[in-house]
């Protein structure tokens, strides 16, 4: 297997599926113990979650993922990557993303101007953009086959943006992992089945671990994720989101997403 220099990982070759991969960190909460069925606590947990994410001014958090990606050939098997994130809102983030072959990709938005770059081979691309971060999002889930981070749990509105996509809900209990009291929910989405798992920090409610399986696509590819040291509202140094291309590297074109290509003239 020959290692892939790209500004996209292999989870975004399963498609739209992996918009998947952010709709389920937005569900969360502590454990409760009441007596409402498992669908309406499930829905409650979903919301909960959404409240506190949009409620804080700045995210910090790492993922540690597992995820399926596939040989020419057809043979399915697992990578890895660690991402960190950092969003201050309403219109900056910087990530780092870091494959099991080695490739690192790095982030940044100052508001106006949208950079990633990767070291291994001093190449970056920049987007004049100059919105909100949820204008952001769109502009590059919409036109750029650019990975971002957990995308759609950075909207400034997350359960009003991805409702959409949620067929159904299901509480499935208390669940222990790492010494901690989780709140297990199941939820059903147009790309995949999802699980995931909610505990509470600082009286916030966050999601801890999450499995997709994406038994709508050929493969039926499964992505894991553990999401951890999560820091919410904490100061952050506005130069952290500024790019400046260090002495050698190249500026390159913007990888196009194909439907954008399809829509050009």
């Amino acid at each position: 297997m020959m290692a892939r220099t790209s500004f996209i990982t292999g989870v975004e070759r399963i498609g739209t599926a992996i918009l998947v991969v952010s709709i389920l960190m937005i569900a969360g909460c502590g454990t409760l113990h009441s007596k409402e069925p498992v669908q309406s606590k499930a829905d409650k947990l979903f919301a909960d979650m959404s409240s506190s994410l949009q409620k804080a001014q700045t995210l910090q958090f790492k993922i540690y993922a597992l995820y399926d990606d596939f040989e020419e050939s057809g043979i399915k098997y697992k990578r890895g990557m660690t991402q960190v994130v950092t969003v201050q809102r309403p219109n900056r983030i910087h990530f780092v993303s870091t494959a099991d072959d080695g490739t690192v990709r790095e982030g940044w938005y100052d508001g106006e101007t949208f950079s990633v770059a990767l070291p291994l081979n001093k190449t970056y691309v920049q987007l004049k953009v100059g919105l909100p971060l949820d204008g952001l999002l769109d502009l590059i889930q919409d036109e750029y086959n650019i990975d971002l981070p957990s995308s759609d749990i950075l909207y400034s509105d997350v359960g009003a943006k991805l409702k959409e996509n949620i067929l159904s809900t299901e509480y499935l209990g208390e669940k222990r992992f790492d010494g901690m009291a989780l709140d297990h929910l199941s939820v059903e989405t147009t790309p995949g089945d999802l699980q995931i798992w909610l505990s509470t920090v600082d009286g916030k409610i966050l999601p801890r671990r999450l499995v997709i399986d994406f038994v709508a696509v050929k493969g039926q590819p499964q992505y894991m994720a553990s999401y951890q040291d999560w820091v919410l509202d904490a100061q952050v140094d506005e130069a952290k989101f500024v790019f400046t291309p260090p002495e050698g590297y190249e500026k390159i074109d913007p990888p196009k997403a194909k439907s954008a290509e399809a829509a050009s003239p």
